[in-house]
């Protein structure tokens, strides 16, 4: 089961629309929506979190080595892929 959080906003009518691509295949999926009103004063924009548990705590500072030239890597890439 996945857990999507997010803060939407209703229209003039009260109705919300959600897009929720969920990266399977088609089928049927049960979904259940709870809505609650938004914490007065709370307007800062929701930052979906779809890491696995533990995910920054077990790598944040964890790199060993140098970063990456990414603009070297990406020519080294494309000087291969050209005939």
């Amino acid at each position: 089961m996945n857990t999507f959080n997010m803060t939407l906003e209703a229209d003039e009518n009260g109705i919300v629309r959600i897009e929720l691509p969920i990266g399977v295949p088609s089928g049927r999926y049960r979904v259940q929506i709870q809505v609650s009103p938004e914490p007065p004063g709370d307007d800062s924009p929701e930052i979906p979190d779809d890491s696995p548990d533990g995910f920054i705590e077990d790598t944040a500072g964890k790199w060993i080595g140098e970063f990456p030239d990414r603009d070297e890597d990406f020519r080294e890439y494309y000087r291969k892929k050209s005939p």
